[in-house]
């Protein structure tokens, strides 16, 4: 499965087998939409660079929405 995050709008998009499955504002939100596609822990999640320079897309600092999404998947389930 092929998995993909990007940073727009202060948001975290997710799109699975290059389907847009939605935005998430918060950990938990994204944590439900990785569940709901049965994302989980260790499984490789592709980044755009907008992660990395997400202080151009609404984040505080860079590193922001890469924490972003490491907090989300640590809330999944294994």
């Amino acid at each position: 499965m092929f998995v993909f995050v990007d940073a727009k709008d202060s948001k975290i998009e997710l799109h699975v087998e290059q389907q847009r499955i939605g935005a998430a504002s918060t950990p938990a939100e994204l944590a439900l939409m990785f569940a709901a596609n049965n994302i989980t822990f260790g499984q490789s999640i592709h980044c755009s660079s907008s992660i990395d320079f997400c202080d151009e897309e609404g984040f505080a600092a860079p590193g922001d929405a890469a924490m972003f999404v490491t907090e989300a998947i640590e809330m999944v389930a294994v």
